[in-house]
Formats: C-alpha cells, sequence, structure tokens
C-alpha cells in the first residue's frame, strides 16, 4: 500500500472526534505524505553530499601531482596514463534496457574506423566544463539502487543517480556532435567499495573523466578509483574489462 494511502486509512480509522471531516483527514494525510517524500529527498541529497566529501578527502590524502589539463590543449602530455581496454565483458542490464529506451545513443556516432583520439580544441574544452557542470548542477542527487535487475538509466530526470549524470552528459556531448568512441560510460569502485557510473572523455591530450562527485574536469590517473569496465570504443553496444597503462 502507498505510504499516503496507508495514512488515510490509520488517521481515519482513529479520527473518533465528529469534527473531524474527511477532507481534514485527507489534508492530513498529504501533509503527512509529503513530510515523507521531503525526509526521503533529504536524506539521498545527504547522502551525495557526504559520497563527494568522502571522495574530496581521499584525492587529499594521496598527494598526487596535479595539473590543469585544460591549461594548453596544444601542448599534449607526454608520459601520460592512458586507459587499457582488456578482454570483452557483458553489459550492465541497466545498460541493455538503456539502448532498447534510447537507441540513438547506443549507435555508433562518427567514424567507427577514424582517429580513435580526437583534439581538445578551444570550442571542445568549452564544450566539456559547461556540460559537466550543467548536468552536475541540473539534476537533483537521489540515492542509487544497488539492484541492476532494477535500476533504469534516464536521460535529464529532475532526480537521479550518478548513472543518469553520466548517460545525460554522454547524450549532450554526442549533441554537440563528438564521435562515440570518444565518449565512453565506465563503471569504476569507489574507496567505499560501492560501484559507481562516470564518462570517460579521450582525447589526444589525456583521457578526461567527467564525475558527478566532482566539479572538475580531470585525467583519469588523478581518480582514486578502482576501473572495472568501459564501452568499447569501436562499438559503444559492447563493453570490455579495462585497466591502466601507466606512463614510464
Amino acid at each position: 500500500m502507498r505510504p499516503a494511502l496507508k495514512i488515510v486509512r490509520i488517521v481515519a480509522t482513529h479520527a473518533v472526534a465528529p469534527a473531524i471531516s474527511t477532507i481534514s483527514v485527507m489534508v492530513t494525510a498529504v501533509f503527512i505524505g509529503s513530510s515523507l517524500l521531503t525526509h526521503t529527498a533529504n536524506i539521498d541529497l545527504q547522502y551525495h553530499l557526504k559520497l563527494r566529501a568522502e571522495m574530496q578527502q581521499v584525492r587529499a590524502e594521496i598527494n598526487q601531482v596535479s595539473y590543469d589539463v585544460f591549461a594548453d590543449p596544444s601542448s599534449g602530455f607526454p608520459g601520460i596514463d592512458r586507459i587499457r581496454f582488456d578482454i570483452p565483458s557483458l553489459a550492465p542490464m541497466a545498460f541493455i534496457r538503456f539502448c532498447i529506451r534510447y537507441p540513438q545513443d547506443c549507435n555508433i556516432r562518427g567514424a567507427a574506423d577514424g582517429p580513435q583520439l580526437v583534439s581538445l580544441t578551444e570550442m571542445r574544452r568549452t564544450e566539456l566544463l559547461n556540460v559537466n557542470r550543467e548536468v552536475n548542477r541540473t539534476i537533483r542527487p537521489r540515492g542509487k539502487n544497488n539492484d541492476d535487475s532494477s535500476q533504469e538509466w534516464l536521460l535529464s530526470p529532475r532526480e537521479g543517480n550518478c548513472t543518469d549524470y553520466a548517460v545525460t552528459k554522454r547524450h549532450k556531448l554526442l549533441a554537440y556532435g563528438w564521435p562515440s568512441h570518444a565518449l565512453l560510460l565506465a563503471e569504476v569502485i569507489v574507496p567505499s567499495g560501492e560501484h559507481h557510473l562516470l564518462l570517460v572523455v579521450r582525447t589526444r591530450e589525456d583521457d578526461l573523466v567527467l564525475d558527478n562527485l566532482d566539479e572538475k574536469v580531470r585525467s583519469v590517473s588523478q581518480i582514486p578509483y578502482r576501473l572495472v569496465r568501459a564501452q568499447q570504443p569501436t562499438n559503444p553496444r559492447f563493453w570490455s574489462a579495462i585497466n591502466m597503462t601507466r606512463a614510464l
């Protein structure tokens, strides 16, 4: 039974005073139901903020050498870490349902046999920053359901979890004309042990990460996550186990 209907029945059962009308019972139920929804939303927001704070603390503790990946798009970054695609892997069940619902987002966009790394031009830098900031601020955070069989990945919902942020960012960048082989959904494991979805953007200068837990666009070498699997660059419908090729 839905919470609001259950509250109506409870209030109606105990409403012995003649002065309590049916309308007042309903108003009371709606008020209590709204309070419960607000409380749940606050819990989701607190969970999201707590997870983000933990990620920021971990980043501070690992003491990595940090640089601005947008400092000079023409300079390149010699000796950078790159994502390596290992053996094929099963795609998440929720991703398969996502492709049925949004087939255009799972098709090959751009030349599949063209350059695998796009140049990080001034226009592309601006698009990455704007999309990352816009999506992070527009979607209200909601707690993630870890049951993959019941997850739904949605584009631009009013509230959502990491999967919704990641697919929405990819969708918007595809609309800007980015090729599909440069925009890869990737599953990682955060230090707390939870599975997390983010967007990896492959450019000539670096492999970059758009993450709802971080306002900045960072190099993949700067994220304190364990890589699990990602979309294959040659075909976004297929996934591979991924690892990191460390620079010498």
